[in-house]
């Protein structure tokens, strides 16, 4: 009879944990589900917390011309996660359509792109106002920042 208990005790706290894992994964796919904005000010300040004092010496004796043109070659990109599955990533004014996946635990995205191009990105920290992604395949070390921007508030 107790061994019975037992077992049911261990089912429902099982089932506790597998509906807490599906409620944060749900929770993180609402927040995904927006406009996201590349945030070339916060990598910055993101990658001065990483630079060696040498990388540090020589961002800080850029001009702010120099700064000024890194900004722009990578600050024009903006994502729109959309509840369907499908994303647009606009930059420079070219969009390309997407789909997405956003893993069970909430903390990897899969992006598949034309000619079934699969990018498969950790979620570093996601909220409702900032999402920071680090591509796996990647042999950088850089984090992707990006901060929620409504369409239309450009």
């Amino acid at each position: 009879m107790k061994m019975i208990k037992l077992k049911k005790c261990i089912l429902m706290v099982a089932l506790v944990l597998l509906g807490a894992g599906m409620v944060q994964a749900q929770s993180a796919k609402e927040m995904l589900t927006q406009r996201w904005v590349f945030s070339f000010d916060d990598m910055v300040e993101q990658m001065k917390k990483t630079m060696s004092d040498a990388e540090k010496q020589k961002f800080a004796s850029m001009t702010d011309e120099q700064k000024a043109m890194m900004k722009s070659v990578m600050g024009d990109l903006s994502i729109t996660f959309k509840s369907d599955g499908t994303c647009d990533a606009v930059n420079k004014g070219k969009t390309e359509s997407m789909t997405w996946k956003l893993s069970d635990d909430g903390k990897t995205l899969t992006t598949t792109a034309k000619g079934d191009k699969v990018t498969t990105l950790n979620i570093i920290s996601l909220s409702s106002e900032k999402l920071i992604l680090k591509d796996e395949g990647s042999s950088q070390s850089m984090a992707m920042i990006f901060v929620s921007k409504p369409k239309g508030d450009d």
